[in-house]
């Protein structure tokens, strides 16, 4: 059986598996590839589930839950709204799937601070986190104290060991309130209302501020008072009890609430609260009581407060505004230096900090200081800010317009559980086997980040509907999506990019062109919502979609010979998850599968519908890919060379045609000229060479006229045979011919034509030109 999750992970490459392409320091904006491109892909969205983008909105909007934050992305033209996917979310969603695909680096992520917290660990609990305090010797050292800002910084005044009362001495001085409060059926009812489980309250409805400080005495446990009182085997404590008489080792003492975990009708529930010794003013007022506390640690000791970047946990949040008078702290010092705090908390077992942050449980990167770094293909295309040199990106996403009018689905209110990054059984890579194992990797173990996630896309064609009947109000977002089947329309521009990363950015946006998947975007991504396809089309590129895309699966699988995309695949199809469990867990599912060894398997693994898995893997190996490449290329080029012959032979037969005309006349021409009919010959000669401008004058015409000049040229010798010419007639006319035999340009030829022409125009009287010449 799978566990429940609306994520899963890719695996992210190790630095020796990152793709850093060898052109990256020769990108430029300015200077182009000798390869390189610049064009445009339009692009074509088209939701088949409702979709939803949050409009812009301030803080305010969102607090106030405004028509505007609750819209759908828009700008408001000539009083209507225009709704649009901005560029933005186009960018980070294509980006995403192009960093799987070209394997790099899995570096965009946020370095978050974990806490760990394992009171104790039952039968049958398998998971381990490390969590220092539970050590009986660690937690022999946690003393209690009073934590308090004064003149500009911070101490604490140290009480000693804490000392625990059962909560049927309290009952005594409370009228039975706590009982009464946490009994199976009790007032606070825990089970539902988290509230009603901190110490706030405690402090707010059970006990008053009045009623903390007693003279107590040491209360020694027999078997029976231990059966009834539950002493926990965890906590290691000398119990108190208020005194009733002033006897001489009768001592003032503190009462300190902590939270409630569970109802006193569980076996496992803490029966009891704290005391601390002595009267807070009195332990306050003694300097040797004191111990300084630095910034820093006072700093974690807010982030371990904080539910998420900001919001105060309960019980911080009602202590803060005492913290000038003094407030209730547990805490460790140093082994060899109690007058240095190692951590401190506001309960007995407080959080620590896990000892690895999330980045350094990512694969080990280079660093951009470090000699050897390269960038990975997604910086060179995207762009990156994180570099020694910022490179600017070469794409430039519009945004996506609506296209015709809006059609809502309705307003609807969700609950989107934020992904914690925390619970390692999901995001920590494991080693266990058909989902179950019996160690885990933690924070505190050491470990792998799974990889990027990926929201799997759903099957069929609808969306997961939510039970919200017992969900409070302040839990549920609201929002009003568009439509399925809503389309939106925007462009790609790209600008001095490669074959291969052109190829690069197509696969990311067709999933390297394989049909029947799925992009999710916007709001509402576990629901369901924001399914969508994403059509195509390359305006005026240089090659088609499949020879980008081969280009760059050859230049990947030339890197890396097991290069696969499978696990993204498997996400993005639909069919591929009919049989996975894509829900949240509920709260109180998560630590039941942490204890039993539960873990999130791989996307491919749970999916029984693996037939499509199968299309990155059909080849044996690297070289019998190359062949069908090169095969498959060779049967393209010949498939080339026969359009471009049939190409050919469509124009010459067009050429032909246009020729026509002066092909007849020629004929026409060739006959009076023969005939001896000069002056009709020539006439026809001089409007078939004017058929075509002097740009346009086809080859096949020029050789044409050369016969016809050569035809004139016999003439001319035999006439000048027949007549007396003298010398320089004669060296005129040879002139003329050695000109043409030489080679002159075609504006030439026609002068010499219409000079030959005029010459057969004028033999009748060659003699009185024969004459002029010789009188001259």
């Amino acid at each position: 059986m799978s566990v429940k999750s609306v994520y899963n992970f890719v695996p992210a490459p190790k630095e020796s598996e990152v793709f850093k392409p060898d052109w990256a320091n020769k990108v430029s904006h300015d200077i182009p590839f000798e390869d390189g491109e610049s064009g445009e892909i339009e692009i074509k969205i088209t939701a088949k589930t409702p979709i939803f983008i949050r409009n812009g909105h301030s803080k305010q909007d969102a607090e106030n839950n405004t028509e505007r934050y609750r819209d759908f992305s828009n700008v408001i033209r000539n009083g209507q709204k225009e709704y649009f996917i901005p560029g933005s979310s186009l960018k980070g969603m294509f980006r995403n799937v192009l960093e799987i695909v070209s394997k790099s680096r899995m570096a965009r992520i946020d370095n978050k601070r974990h806490a760990v917290r394992q009171i104790m660990r039952t039968d049958g609990v398998v998971v381990d986190e490390g969590y220092e305090l539970a050590d009986e010797n660690i937690k022999s050292n946690i003393k209690a104290g009073w934590l308090i800002y004064e003149n500009g910084k911070y101490h604490i005044y140290n009480c000693g060991r804490p000392m625990k009362i059962r909560n049927t001495d309290l009952d005594g001085i409370t009228d039975n309130a706590f009982t009464y409060h946490f009994s199976k059926n009790g007032k606070a009812k825990i089970s539902d209302n988290f509230l009603a489980r901190t110490a706030r309250y405690k402090y707010e409805n059970i006990i008053s501020d009045d009623n903390l400080v007693h003279k107590f005495e040491m209360h020694p446990l027999d078997e029976n008072d231990k059966q009834s009182s539950w002493v926990s085997q965890f906590q290691k404590l000398n119990y108190v009890r208020i005194s009733e008489d002033s006897n001489q080792d009768s001592f003032y003492g503190h009462i300190v609430c902590a939270g409630q975990a569970a109802e006193y009708d569980v076996s496992t529930a803490r029966k009891g609260e704290y005391v601390f010794k002595g009267r807070k003013e009195d332990v306050i007022a003694s300097s040797r009581n004191r111990i300084n506390i630095s910034k820093a640690k006072f700093e974690d000791f807010l982030f371990l407060n904080r539910n998420g970047k900001s919001d105060e946990l309960e019980d911080w949040g009602y202590w803060k505004s005492e913290i000038e008078r003094g407030i209730p702290v547990f805490f460790r010092t140093e082994t060899k230096d109690e007058q240095t705090v190692l951590d401190f908390g506001l309960t007995f077992m407080y959080k620590q900090f896990a000892w690895n942050t999330v980045k350094d449980m990512q694969p080990k990167y280079l660093t951009t200081n470090d000699e050897k770094f390269r960038m990975d293909l997604a910086d060179v295309i995207f762009g990156s800010i994180d570099t020694k040199e910022s490179l600017k990106g070469r794409l430039v996403f519009s945004s996506c317009k609506l296209e015709g009018q809006p059609r809502f689905s309705g307003e609807r209110s969700v609950v989107l559980s934020t992904p914690r990054s925390s619970y390692f059984p999901f995001y920590i890579k494991q080693n266990g086997r058909n989902g179950k194992l019996s160690r885990y990797n933690t924070y505190n173990t050491g470990g792998e980040l799974r990889g990027f996630k990926r929201y799997p896309i759903r099957n069929g064609v609808g969306y997961y509907i939510q039970n919200l009947d017992k969900v409070s109000e302040d839990m549920k977002t609201k929002m009003n999506p568009l439509d399925s089947n809503s389309v939106f329309n925007g462009k790609i521009r790209f600008h001095n990019l490669r074959k291969s990363e052109i190829g690069a950015l197509l696969s990311s946006i067709t999933f390297h062109g394989t049909q029947g998947l799925y992009h999710s975007i916007g709001f509402g991504k576990p629901l369901g919502y924001g399914k969508c396809t994403v059509d195509i089309r390359l305006n005026n590129l240089n090659f088609s979609l499949t020879d980008y895309i081969k280009e760059f699966e050859l230049l990947m699988l030339h890197k890396d010979g097991n290069w696969d995309i499978n696990e993204l695949l498997s996400m993005a199809n639909e069919n591929s998850n009919l049989t996975i469990d894509q829900e949240y867990p509920e709260l109180d599912e998560f630590q039941p599968m942490k204890d039993k060894g539960d873990y999130l398997r791989p996307n491919s693994e749970l999916s029984r519908n693996k037939s499509y898995l199968d299309k990155m893997n059909s080849h044996d190996d690297l070289q019998s890919f190359n062949d069908s490449i090169i095969e498959q290329k060779r049967i393209e080029n010949e498939q080339k060379e026969k359009e471009l012959r049939r190409n050919q032979l469509k124009k010459e037969k067009e050429e032909i045609e246009k020729l026509q005309p002066y092909n007849d006349a020629i004929v026409n021409a060739d006959k009076l000229f023969d005939n001896g009919e000069f002056a009709k010959a020539k006439e026809i000669y001089l409007e078939s060479c004017n058929m075509y401008g002097a740009d346009d004058y086809p080859k096949k015409q020029k050789n044409k006229c050369e016969t016809e000049l050569a035809k004139g040229r016999l003439t001319l010798e035999t006439l000048a045979e027949t007549n007396v010419f003298d010398s320089d007639s004669r060296r005129i006319i040879q002139d003329f011919f050695n000109a043409k035999k030489d080679g002159v340009s075609d504006d030439d030829y026609l002068k010499l034509k219409e000079f030959l022409f005029s010459c057969i125009d004028n033999l009748s009287g060659t003699q009185n030109w024969h004459n002029e010449i010789t009188n001259k």
